[in-house]
């Protein structure tokens, strides 16, 4: 009825998201934009279905792998967009080592590290952790654009590290594929093996890569960002809160 405000929605003002980051940090989310979040994103249907878990604790999600001063970039954002989960225009700066292995099909050398990328992977791990189909596929088609233009201007090399960060920290299985994807894309067999050999790869991946190819009748041998719908996560149905 109008005017009248379901449970969740009248205690949308106690309704706190407690963050946590591997470094020990841990904030509350704004309780004005937290509800607002939490209709945006799926975690709400598995969390706040029910009428029992309407005053509930606060939630605390823990989010791996991901740097405070992205976090505190994308709670800032959240607010200016009244609670709507959006990937920033532009990437803050990434504070880590200044180069990383490039693997291509004729060799394997050191590029710079690409801010952008690992920008956009910590994003989607936020999407994944926050249950955010949504956002994440805004950050996947973003993605692929920025693979690709790393690809092309590094002379058909693609960055190696992103690959160990991605599966320490994301169980997004098509993230994961298309990180897979875009190594058995940049890759010979050669370097493969060349880069098994010389310890940039584990023999688990190694053989994880043989395992996609084969079971993808090497389709992938294709350029993963020209499939964008490969990779997209399902969306869930708008959620109906009934009192």
């Amino acid at each position: 009825m109008g005017g009248q405000k379901t449970p969740l929605e009248a205690n949308s003002i106690k309704l706190a998201i407690t963050i946590t980051l591997d470094d020990g940090f841990s904030c509350g989310l704004i309780p004005k934009y937290a509800f607002l979040l939490l209709k945006e994103v799926g975690y709400i249907k598995n969390e706040y279905s029910r009428p029992e878990h309407y005053s509930s604790s606060a939630p605390t999600i823990h989010i791996p792998g991901v740097r405070r001063d992205l976090w505190l970039s994308l709670q800032n954002t959240i607010a200016m967009n009244r609670g709507v989960l959006v990937p920033e225009a532009h990437p803050t700066e990434y504070k880590g080592r200044a180069d990383m292995t490039g693997v291509g099909k004729n060799d394997i050398r050191i590029c710079a590290w690409d801010c952008g990328i690992h920008y956009l992977l910590e994003l989607m791990i936020v999407g994944e952790n926050l249950q955010a189909p949504g956002f994440q596929n805004q950050v996947m088609d973003k993605l692929l654009l920025t693979y690709r233009k790393f690809y092309q201007e590094n002379e058909g090399r693609v960055p190696l590290g992103n690959v160990e960060y991605v599966f320490e920290n994301s169980q997004n299985e098509r993230l994961r594929d298309f990180v897979r994807d875009v190594l058995i894309f940049a890759m010979s067999d050669r370097t493969t093996t060349q880069a098994f050999v010389e310890r940039h790869i584990s023999e688990e991946l190694r053989d994880d890569l043989k395992k996609r190819w084969d079971n993808t009748q090497r389709r992938v041998r294709d350029a993963p960002w020209d499939h964008p719908g490969d990779y997209q996560v399902p969306r869930v149905d708008p959620i109906s809160i009934q009192c």
